[in-house]
């Protein structure tokens, strides 16, 4: 699963990275991902669909992965550039969550579309998209306290579980 994350101070540059490229040389028809690679996020709870070109990627480790990169802009109100991947996600169309998440082998540089008049661009990877919210904090995630009541609550005899048949 990738993961997304907004911070609510500053836009925040994200990475994707996935074995993309030998992929991209045995479906592509463009040659060895020449433009921009195009992502389409679904969101599972609204079924709204966010699309946009990554901003950059990196084939340095091609043989091992591929980076794609793009920006999550702070809010709403901020200009967004979906043909240069700086986007906004986070509010009611596009709540925080699970996205389906498809990229795509781009045909141009500016092309936002998946696909028209029979055409569809060839897909390089499906999978899911967890956009979170960062914050920071120094306390543990996890908060453990005991109950009240704890030495009233443990039971007097073990349970035991069995796998008997019914």
């Amino acid at each position: 699963m990738i993961q997304g994350i907004q911070k609510k101070d500053v836009n925040f540059l994200n990475s994707i990275t996935l074995n993309l490229y030998d992929v991209a040389l045995g479906v592509g028809i463009y040659p060895k991902l020449q433009f921009n690679p195009l992502i389409e996020l679904r969101s599972q709870s609204t079924n709204m669909t966010k699309t946009f070109i990554s901003l950059a990627f990196d084939v340095t480790n091609k043989e091992r992965y591929v980076t794609l990169y793009y920006i999550l802009n702070k809010v709403a109100s901020e200009p967004q550039s979906p043909t240069s991947g700086l986007i906004y996600l986070g509010d009611d169309l596009f709540p925080y969550g699970f996205f389906d998440i498809t990229i795509y082998e781009n045909s141009t540089a500016i092309n936002l579309s998946t696909g028209n008049a029979g055409f569809s661009l060839p897909i390089l990877y499906k999978g899911m998209f967890n956009l979170r919210k960062y914050e920071y904090t120094t306390e543990s995630a996890v908060r453990f306290r005991e109950p009240a009541l704890y030495n009233q609550l443990i039971p007097t005899s073990p349970t035991h579980i069995t796998n008997e048949q019914v």
